[in-house]
Formats: structure tokens, sequence, C-alpha cells
């Protein structure tokens, strides 16, 4: 009986160590197989993949704007460029800035980065307007409100602060004087013919510190780059300061990208509205005037 049940045991044993080992390696099969139709299915691309920097190069063969409020002609922008355009109009008539402002325009062949730059000069003839380009959406606005919205950038510079020694107390070639010895030692050979002489009297050189030079770096931004609006001059928001050869800069995009570096934020928070196509507006690409010409025809 013994015998029975050891044999029992031993057979439910190996069938049970089968069991698991045909279901481990049909798993292994079946991500295998799973894994090769991934592999062979077409990839969508990403979502967010950034385009915007390639729309803002198109081309717009012509554009002929009869008096058509600044409301309008930006969201038929929007439509023709297919860039997604964020401006807060609520916030830029507080600033004085009126939405049904009328833009008339008549031009061709122009990059759209270009037309937006016309239309906000002629949507706000008196306060400045600039727009960011993020990845995703292009967002128009005033100088005021960008710098309520500073970015932290900080920028490598030690190589620009790096002193460079000034050897003022180099040996100096002196073939007179060498000439002069060797000749007046006449055949005794007691002359000096030193050719390489040195001068100690000269005052040893005075150049600035890497921590000078780095705030010197940050003055001369703080001068000559938007200086109404760092604290040291009595602005609210942005400040530069150098720190172990990096400046840390605090200020809005459009600053950052007069220092020279190109940058991107996506700061969600500052979303205004979104400009969709309008469908009952004459502005959109379609539109032809009393002469003919028509109103934001793009180039295919």
């Amino acid at each position: 009986m013994k015998h029975v049940l050891a044999v029992m045991c031993l057979t439910l044993a190996v069938w049970a160590t089968d069991t698991r080992a045909q279901s481990l390696q049909d798993r292994i099969d079946a991500v295998r197989e799973q894994r090769q139709q991934d592999a062979q299915r077409p990839q969508a691309p990403p979502q967010d993949s950034p385009q915007i920097p390639l729309k803002m190069r198109k081309i717009i063969d012509e554009v002929f704007i009869d008096q058509t409020p600044a409301r309008d002609v930006f969201s038929w922008w929007s439509t023709t460029t297919d860039i997604p355009l964020v401006i807060n109009w609520d916030a830029m008539e507080l600033e004085g800035i009126d939405p049904e402002q009328p833009i008339t325009l008549d031009l061709k062949t122009v990059p759209a980065r270009l037309l937006l730059d016309v239309l906000m000069s002629s949507a706000s003839p008196d306060i400045e307007l600039i727009y960011e380009a993020t990845p995703w959406y292009v967002q128009v606005m005033t100088k005021h409100q960008a710098n309520r919205h500073p970015v932290m950038r900080v920028y490598d510079v030690a190589d620009m602060v790096m002193s460079v020694p000034n050897f003022n107390n180099a040996p100096r070639f002196d073939i007179s004087s060498a000439l002069s010895n060797t000749n007046s030692g006449g055949g005794g050979g007691g002359g000096s013919s030193e050719l390489f002489t040195t001068d100690d009297s000269e005052d040893e050189d005075t150049q600035p510190t890497k921590v000078e030079s780095g705030q010197n770096l940050a003055d001369t931004i703080r001068q000559t780059i938007e200086p109404d609006i760092w604290q040291a001059n009595g602005g609210q928001f942005s400040s530069v300061r150098y720190y172990e050869g990096r400046l840390i800069v605090n200020a809005p995009l459009y600053v950052h990208k007069q220092i020279g570096i190109p940058v991107v934020s996506a700061n969600t928070s500052r979303l205004g509205h979104v400009l969709p196509a309008s469908p009952n507006s004459t502005v959109g690409g379609t539109a032809t005037s009393s002469s003919g010409k028509p109103f934001g025809k793009q180039k295919r």
C-alpha cells in the first residue's frame, strides 16, 4: 500500500511539474508572438510632435485684409497656418488693446512668422506685442504680461570670465646691446653678450577676478537687455546673478531669446483663449474682396 501511494505521489509531482513547465513555455511563446505583432504594426507619430517651428515657415501667397477686426484676423491666421493660437483678449483689453481694432493689409509671399509680426503691430500700434512659440502652440501677449511669468535658466559662462595672464615682464630681445658688448670685449672675450633682458619695474598685471568678470557680465545684461524689468534697476520680477562660473537668470522667455539661448516653455497656467476657426466669419482664406483679391491664399 505504501508503495502504491509513493508511486501516485511521484506521478502527481511529475505531472504538476510538466504542467507548470508547459504553462511557462506557453506564456513565453505568447509574449514573443505579441512582440512580433507589435514590431510589424505601423507606429503612429506622437501626438505632441513639435511641428510648430516648421509651420511658422509656411509661405502664404497672398494676404488681402480690408478693415477686418483684429480678433477675426488672428483667428484666420491660426486656421490658415494650422497653429493653435493663444490670446487672452480680456487681459489685452485691460491694457488698452481693442480686439475690434480694424486691420488692413495687402501682402504677397509672406512667411507665417513674419505675417504674425505684422498683425501684432497692426493690432496694437502703441503697445508692443510679442509671441512665444512652443512645440504645441503660439501665445501672443504684451511684454507686461510676459514679465509677470519669468522663467529661470542657468548659463555656463566659465569660458567668458576666465582670466588670461598677461606676461608683461617677459624677456626682451636686445641684439644691439649684445653686439655692442661683444665688440667692446675685443679679443679678450671678457665682454657680456646678453641677448635677453627683463624689466622688473613694470606694474604687475591687475586683471579682474572671475567673480568680478561674472558680476560685470551680469551688469552688462541688466544695462543692455530690457533695463526696466530687472529688480536691480527697479523692476519687479526679473533678476540675474553670477555664481561660480554660471549666470542664473530669472526672466521672461523673450529676454532669454535676446541673451542668445533658444528656450521653450509650456507653462499651462498662462493659457488664455484658444482661437478656433470661426465658421460664420468672412475671415478664413476663402472670402474675396470686391477687387477680386483672395483673402489669405496660402501656398500648398
